[in-house]
């Protein structure tokens, strides 16, 4: 048995938990990053279109964060969208700033994203070269990083968080690290559903094991989806394509979206867009019931070499088709994960000694919808401040308890792999991506949503007794795969909860049956307590500072 001492544990080692070590390092504290996977095959690699930043003379912190509020369609909440707005310039300025794409004079370009000039980028990849500081940094700083760890617990005494067990998938043993302050920076929670962005490590495990610990889930039915990710992908088509000429055909050969908008068509706003593809996939058009081809083959050599250079390279190196001459499948799916684990602006929870950043974590600034380059911000300023409060807290640590622990964990696992009676997991896996894609997508309604529910209930039934099929515990990716759909299943149950309880319209999440929004009711944000029985589910009303709800949302 192996119990490891740190000042701080960071869970996660993408570009939150990257800041958070980095703070807490050079706070003089000791810091050790646990992570399922390699630090460069966490999501925080994937944004290439930049950071929303106010840098540009006219534009001010006040004005990015009103911004915020319109485009959290009223659901944001003031003191997050400040933080954010307000620490984020000068945080790129420390630590990126060099980084940054540069005109003839050597200004910092700005360019035009969603509506506003404020986008800021590195290169061809910002999150790729953002990582890459942030991991030089931490080299300096001498911070180790453990890979291959899969966490199985938090380890709670008297009402406080003093370390975490970890399963260690190459040696097969569980590994107790003791601290008075652990951050969770596990990245969001696509996988529970068939089709994202989202790679395979993203199962929402910090999410269930916060919830288990008793801090609540918050803004769990919202989530925003991409309607053009390549079918059997994890790699999604430029959303803005739909505006460069992109088509859409069904099964039948139809351009279906005159059915829906006959004088934009596709051109139609992207608030809209995604969810008239959902309704076309209900109505039974998709080809093999399953993708839509997104066709770029009218459009001339010149245009798609200057205006969609990322998307035929893209299509050719992961499909090997050429978007001048074929047609790609692409499908609606996951985008980014808009709630999770209720924290305050200072990535603390409701639990002592635990703190959560970047999508793992819902501050509340994001509210019911989201817009690119808001992600990368919320990371590096969210993490860097529970870096910096973690860094703060003293409180000794009992490493017995996390020793006993270790024990409870391995027995634990070494029961999970001894069973011989029972569903395969795999198969409940399957089943639970399946409802969630069907029922708990982009178009809800009560019965679909009751049905989910049920089925959801169902499976964490199942889970109890299900089995994988290799015995030992050394190199046990399927063991992996179990644990991650225990974590899946909780917060699955947690989004079509609060989806089937949010009766209104609102950003990402759209009701058939309730299509307006509400906001004599609704304006208030969703938290949800674990219970063995289900989550106990409450609301708490919008910290709305100097914002006031408008009649009509501006779509950008």
């Amino acid at each position: 048995m192996q119990v490891f001492r740190f000042d701080i544990v960071v869970v996660g080692a993408g570009l939150a938990g990257a800041m958070a070590a980095l703070e807490a390092s050079r706070r003089g504290k000791s810091v050790v990053i646990l992570s399922k996977s390699q630090p460069f095959g966490s999501h925080s690699v994937n944004p290439e279109s930049g950071i929303n930043l106010a840098l540009r003379g006219g534009d001010d912190w006040e004005k990015h964060a009103q911004d915020i509020w319109n485009d959290g369609h009223f659901l944001s909440d003031w003191d997050a969208a400040e933080v954010m707005c307000k620490d984020g310039p000068e945080l790129v300025r420390k630590d990126f700033y060099d980084l940054l794409d540069r005109d003839a004079q050597g200004g910092v370009v700005a360019y035009e994203k969603a509506g506003t000039s404020r986008a800021v980028k590195a290169g061809d990849n910002t999150g790729l070269n953002f990582m890459r500081r942030a991991y030089a940094l931490l080299k300096d700083c001498k911070v180790p990083v453990a890979p291959d760890r899969v966490v199985t617990s938090l380890v709670v005494e008297d009402g406080a968080c003093r370390g975490v067990t970890v399963f260690n998938v190459a040696t097969g043993e569980v590994e107790g690290y003791a601290s008075p302050a652990v951050v969770l920076s596990t990245g969001g929670f696509g996988q529970i559903y068939q089709n994202t962005v989202h790679g395979s490590q993203m199962t929402g495990d910090g999410l269930a094991l916060a919830y288990q610990a008793g801090v609540p889930l918050k803004d769990m039915e919202f989530i925003r989806f991409n309607q053009t990710i390549i079918y059997g992908t994890n790699a999604a088509i430029t959303e803005g394509a739909f505006l460069k000429g992109m088509r859409f055909y069904n099964k039948n050969n139809e351009r279906f979206m005159a059915k829906y908008d006959p004088e934009k068509m596709e051109a139609t706003n992207l608030f809209h867009l995604k969810r008239y593809i959902q309704l076309e996939m209900d109505a039974g058009t998709a080809v093999e019931g399953k993708y839509f081809f997104a066709d770029f083959t009218h459009l001339e050599e010149d245009y798609v070499n200057r205006e969609l250079p990322t998307t035929r390279r893209k299509c050719a190196l992961i499909l090997g088709l050429d978007i001048l001459k074929d047609r790609i499948p692409v499908v609606p799916g996951v985008y980014v994960t808009l709630g999770g684990i209720a924290i305050d602006v200072d990535g603390g929870t409701a639990v002592p000694g635990l703190y959560a950043a970047g999508e793992c974590a819902c501050p509340g600034v994001h509210g019911a919808d989201w817009k690119i380059g808001n992600t990368v911000l919320a990371a590096l300023v969210f993490g860097r401040r529970a870096g910096a409060h973690a860094a703060a807290r003293g409180a000794k640590v009992d490493e017995a308890q996390v020793a006993a622990s270790v024990e409870q964990e391995t027995a634990g696992l070494n029961g999970i792999v001894a069973r011989s009676q029972g569903r395969p997991y795999h198969l409940l896996v399957m089943e639970l991506r399946r409802i969630m894609s069907k029922d708990v997508a982009i178009v809800r309604d009560r019965s679909r949503l009751r049905g989910a529910l049920a089925i959801i209930r169902d499976l964490k039934e199942q889970y109890r007794t299900a089995v994988v099929w290799d015995r030992g515990l050394e190199s046990n990716q399927q063991l992996v795969g179990f644990l991650q759909l225990g974590h899946m299943l909780l917060v699955a149950e947690a989004v079509a909860n609060a989806a089937l309880a949010r009766e209104e319209s609102r950003g990402t999440h759209w009701r058939s049956d309730f299509q307006e929004r509400d906001d004599r009711k609704w304006l208030c944000h969703s938290l949800q307590s674990y219970s063995p029985q289900g989550p106990r589910l409450t609301h708490a009303p919008v910290k709305r500072g100097k914002f006031t709800p408008k009649e009509t949302v501006i779509l950008r």
